[in-house]
């Protein structure tokens, strides 16, 4: 899957709007795009 698909799946499923810039690191540690919306509201606690 490349990036492009990759964050508009992320974007289907999130309500608020997206940074793929900041997305990007998800993206390239090889995580799904859940496992990607997991994450950043882990690391959004922080």
């Amino acid at each position: 899957m490349d990036f492009g698909t990759w964050i508009s799946e992320i974007e289907a499923l999130v309500t608020f709007d997206v940074d793929a810039e900041l997305w990007r690191k998800y993206f390239d540690a090889g995580l799904t795009p859940i496992r990607a919306i997991e994450q950043n509201g882990i690391d959004e606690e922080v």
